[in-house]
């Protein structure tokens, strides 16, 4: 085995440590305790982008100012001898502390390592903290390698995830959150079973992403992007603080609230005083780490002046019309298979092998370019919103379009009948305007051939139209409620102060935690009286629905007539791409799981959602 043991590294270890560090990036105010942590932030700051995956740093697990030794590997050397040779080190410098801690006071002369510790900790160090340190020592590995190829990579999903968080009031610089979970790469795939750019948790993911025998969105990185959204604005909602909200994001918010709640919202006290089995290092040096990310992507020239990033690709997203066998479909796709997999990576091997068919209203993104004449042959549709800016599909009858505004257009109709080549021509010769008397807001309105469509745009719904259906729909009939929305045994066991599987023998699931809308569950009111769970069971839907209805996206709906065999998922997702728990806050008139035809149902319309994508 060859490495290069750096022997009087750390003579000059300070002060090249202080050549390397550039200024700092001028502080924002969202960000708190930058000044507190700037040493962890210095640290991770050299981890990222100062040392490469050869090479091993031992530092204080506690103070990581303090760093004894830099070790750099060869490339050949496997894991299992480097692993050996890093727990030899470790053990070597702990037993260096334990006799500096011996020698220093006994005025014995030093050995030039014992005096490089010594000069570490200071002359007034006392025996005590020699040897508490000596059972903090640490190693960790160099990750300039890796954090080059996430720069790299990012520029992909960038753009879309900061107008994405802008959108939702969130700081901008949450989008460089993914550097420290995955590096940026969406098929990233960690020891505990977490997934994807974000690194979600099956369980976390199952709240907000769609995952099943099908599809794991948690590998979409678009989509798992939107519920990173609606997991870091409902942690800094409960704690209050962006160092915690962090935080909660790698410990957990359950954890992070109680810590909270005993030291304060103050993520200083938290990381200071909290003692928990799993607040380990990972989790009290999560946020060091992201300030860390923050400095550098707000200057990366300076610390990759070469680098070259990647072509972001342009996409067309297409939208299946009936179940498909995906493996049979590539075939016939006029662009290579392997590229429309790198697009869609949130499908299961299963599905791409052809032994699990793709049900109708699924989407696809394919490569712009693409023939779209072939597309137009098989089995799918092209809504507007990608490279097609005007859709037309009938309506009992007549034309209705989607023509988006701040485009100069002439006065020239589109025929109803045009195809999707026909309407990339067609694009330059229209006009935002007036079609059957129906003023064209900047939403889109689709339909199928059967079905009935109505416009009514003049109703805004607020919240407190929609306040009184809820709380009669959440009343609690003796021990019994019926599951509305996203509700989970989760939200029930939390609200309750019961375990889940206390619910889960009262309901006979065994160890099935999947509940659906409209089912009965039975609960244990023990510990918390039916008054207060039906206020916390209230006080989730209103958050939910206030965060529907927020100020910048005023909600209309539309009525859409039900035929004959559709389900509410159909309807949501086939046709108007939202999701069926949203449509049940709007008809609470109606048992939308067992819909009949000639039901009307209110769809949701947001005004600044132009493709109706889900908003929970």
């Amino acid at each position: 085995m060859r490495f290069f043991n750096s022997v009087y590294f750390y003579l000059y270890f300070p002060v090249i440590i202080l050549l390397l560090v550039p200024q700092s990036a001028p502080a924002q105010t969202v960000w708190q305790y930058r000044e507190e942590l700037k040493n962890d932030i210095q640290f991770w700051e050299n981890i990222f982008t100062r040392f490469g995956i050869n090479q091993e740093v031992f530092h204080d697990a506690e103070n990581l100012q303090i760093v004894y030794k830099v070790m750099t590997f060869d490339s050949t050397v496997s894991k299992e001898n480097r692993e050996k040779e890093v727990e030899k080190t470790k053990k070597q410098i702990g037993k260096a502390l334990r006799n500096l801690a011996k020698n220093h006071r006994a005025h014995r002369e030093l050995s030039p390592y014992q005096k490089y510790l010594l000069r570490l900790f200071g002359d007034s160090v006392s025996v005590k903290e020699l040897r508490d340190a000596a059972k903090r020592v640490r190693s960790q590995q160099g990750m300039r390698e890796n954090f080059y190829a996430g720069i790299k990579r990012s520029v992909v999903y960038l753009d879309y995830m900061k107008q994405l968080f802008k959108a939702e009031g969130l700081p901008e610089e949450l989008v460089y959150l993914p550097h420290i979970e995955s590096s940026f790469n969406p098929v990233a795939r960690s020891h505990a079973g977490a997934a994807g750019l974000w690194q979600f948790m099956r369980s976390t993911g199952r709240r907000y992403l769609k995952i099943n025998r099908i599809v794991d969105q948690r590998y979409d990185p678009f989509i798992s992007s939107q519920a990173a959204v609606k997991v870091l604005k409902n942690n800094y909602r409960k704690l209050g603080d962006w160092g915690l909200a962090l935080t909660a994001y790698n410990f957990g918010l359950a954890g992070m609230k109680r810590a909270a709640k005993k030291y304060g919202a103050n993520y200083l006290k938290v990381r200071q005083s909290f003692s928990h089995r799993r607040f380990q290092f990972a989790s009290r040096n999560f946020y060091p780490e992201f300030l860390a990310v923050v400095k550098i992507m707000q200057n990366i020239q300076h610390y990759f002046p070469d680098i070259t990033l990647d072509e972001v690709p342009r996409v067309i997203r297409c939208q299946t019309l009936k179940r498909v066998n995906l493996k049979r479909l590539l075939r016939q796709l006029p662009v290579d298979g392997a590229e429309v997999k790198k697009l869609n990576r949130g499908y299961r091997r299963r599905v791409w092998n052809g032994w699990q068919w793709l049900p109708a209203g699924y989407w696809i993104n394919l490569p712009a370019g693409c023939d779209l004449a072939a597309i137009e042959k098989l089995p799918l549709k092209i809504p507007a919103g990608n490279l097609q800016n005007v859709v037309i599909q009938p309506v009992t009858g007549k034309a209705a379009a989607f023509i988006p505004a701040g485009k100069n257009f002439s006065d020239r109709a589109l025929s109803p009948s045009a195809n999707a080549g026909q309407l990339n021509r067609q694009m330059n010769s229209l006009r935002p305007g007036v079609i059957e008397g129906i003023p064209l807001p900047n939403l889109l309105l689709r339909a199928k051939d059967t079905g009935m469509l109505v416009g009514n745009f003049s109703q805004q719904i607020s919240l407190d139209s929609l306040k009184s259906e809820l709380e009669q729909k959440l009343t609690i009939r003796g021990n019994r409620i019926v599951v509305v929305g996203k509700e989970t045994l989760g939200h029930y066991a939390d609200w309750l102060q019961v375990s889940i599987r206390e619910l889960q023998r009262l309901n006979r699931l065994g160890r099935r935690r999947t509940i659906y809308q409209g089912q009965k569950i039975v609960l244990s009111f023990r510990k918390v009286s039916r008054g207060e769970f039906y206020r916390r069971r209230l006080q989730f839907h209103l958050d939910v629905l206030k965060s529907i209805l927020r100020e910048n996206y005023l909600a209309y709906f539309i009525e859409y007539k039900v035929n004959s065999g559709e389900s509410v998922w159909q309807i949501a997702q086939n046709r108007f791409n939202v999701a069926a728990e949203i449509i049940q806050y709007f008809n609470f008139d109606l048992n939308i799981n067992k819909l009949r035809p000639g039901d009307i149902l209110k769809i949701p319309v947001f005004k600044a959602n132009q493709s109706l994508e889900e908003t929970l």
